[in-house]
């Protein structure tokens, strides 16, 4: 039985020479994934030509999504550390300042209540959530100033305008708070400002009623109308009640008007 052959394996990167390996008698070890010769002498003259293993300059601590930006600059994936790195010492510099950039995570502070009343306002932003320290954060600095005003001045403000004070009960109801700075009712949810600005415009309206007498006044104010000054007329928010006040004063226009009877006509008739 022949006795197998002492393997004098070739160390680096070998495929650029690989024809020529094959030339010289080298062979291939799948298992080992690397090239042998059954000569010592031979295996070292083979050795100074496989070339140097570029040094690599490691890139610390980038995630998946960094991938792309690492390509375009050149760095290459090891898979033995499983790391990223770059020949050059100064475009992996260059790497590194990215990923440190890109992950640098600036915190917002405020009272848990407080942020958590702007969160929908940080999402817009791009503030994400982080689970370790239970903190709202940003990557870019000045995002993450402008997150942080948003804390601090609290819950944007949707102002309701006009008049609102016939329907501040109901402003209420609906969570409205009143600003008395600014003299306004105001609400944080859109929606609810939308439909509290609705339920004010309606109020606003001025249905009038016209040519009403002065002897209906007491009638008209208990159906809940209001005299316009400048107008010189009643009016209601409602139409429905408007017109109902409206047919109150054109049926007593329709009554027919009272006889007047002169004091001692009826004794000259007689006379």
């Amino acid at each position: 039985m022949d006795k197998e052959p002492k393997r004098y394996y070739l160390e680096g990167n070998t495929y650029p020479i690989r024809e020529e390996l094959k030339s010289r008698g080298f062979q291939w070890d799948p298992e080992a994934n690397q090239w042998w010769h059954s000569k010592r002498a031979s295996a070292r003259e083979a050795q100074q030509l496989v070339p140097p293993e570029p040094q690599k300059h490691y890139i610390e601590g980038p995630e998946f999504s960094d991938r792309e930006k690492l390509k375009e600059l050149g760095a290459r994936w090891d898979p033995g550390s499983s790391r990223w790195y770059h020949a050059d010492p100064d475009i992996a510099r260059q790497a590194q300042a990215f990923v440190d950039s890109a992950h640098h995570k600036y915190f917002l502070e405020g009272d848990s209540g407080q942020v958590f009343a702007v969160k929908e306002q940080l999402k817009e932003l791009g503030a994400q959530w982080d689970p370790d320290s239970k903190k709202w954060y940003h990557t870019d600095r000045l995002k993450a100033a402008e997150a942080q005003g948003i804390i601090e001045q609290g819950p944007k403000r949707y102002y309701i305008e006009g008049s609102a004070f016939s329907q501040k009960e109901t402003l209420k109801e609906l969570g409205a708070e009143w600003d008395p700075q600014r003299s306004q009712w105001y609400h944080t949810n859109p929606q609810a400002a939308a439909k509290a600005q609705e339920l004010v415009n309606e109020a606003n309206q001025k249905h009038y009623v016209t040519d009403a007498p002065r002897d209906l006044t007491n009638e008209l104010k208990e159906l809940g109308l209001r005299w316009d000054p400048e107008a010189k007329q009643w009016y209601h928010s409602k139409p429905e009640v408007a017109a109902q006040a409206q047919a109150l004063v054109n049926s007593k226009k329709a009554l027919p008007e009272p006889e007047l009877k002169v004091p001692g006509s009826q004794l000259g008739h007689n006379l």
